[in-house]
């Protein structure tokens, strides 16, 4: 699986080449040896035969919350980030007509904020390189994904950022 951006949102899915029409979607993605994987749910705008499904796993994780009527609460920072390494960050740096300055350590960089949101108010800006969050490291998306999602809602959490050449 991996993140995919869904109205400020990080889901994990498991790509699939499966048709997903609509109509479909909610359908059982079942394996070569006939076990559910997943929950068809979303196909590709403009990719032609790409769709998307839920993990099992996940959508088992939720499922007595559904059946009883309830709603599905996540924790939301009010990000979009990518990962990015020492290297990237040495690149970008000796191109003369960058726009920015990266600094050079592994973290993810934060490239938009929704007006706002947590991160808005909490005073992240666009380009800050997020290196800890909750006093955890975070070297990829996937990392910052899985600390927020074992936040609680409403809960304050301390970010370490590297804006430009200093530490905030």
């Amino acid at each position: 699986g991996f993140e995919v951006g869904i109205s400020n949102k990080k889901v994990s899915f498991i790509q699939t080449d499966a048709a997903i029409n609509p109509g479909n979607s909610g359908g059982a993605l079942i394996n070569a040896k006939g076990e559910v994987v997943g929950i068809n749910t979303a196909v590709r705008a403009y990719a032609e035969g790409i769709g998307f499904a839920i993990p099992i796993n996940q959508a088992k994780e939720v499922l007595h919350k559904l059946v009883s009527g309830s709603k599905i609460e996540h924790p939301y920072v009010g990000i979009q980030v990518t990962s990015i390494s020492k290297r990237l960050a040495r690149y970008n740096n000796a191109d003369h007509n960058a726009p920015y300055f990266l600094p050079e350590v592994e973290g993810v960089l934060v490239l938009h904020l929704v007006e706002n949101s947590p991160a808005y108010f909490g005073g992240l800006r666009r380009y800050d390189v997020i290196t800890h969050f909750n006093e955890e490291k975070t070297a990829s998306t996937k990392q910052i994904t899985d600390i927020v999602g074992r936040c609680k809602i409403g809960e304050k959490v301390l970010v370490k950022v590297m804006r430009g050449r200093e530490v905030k």
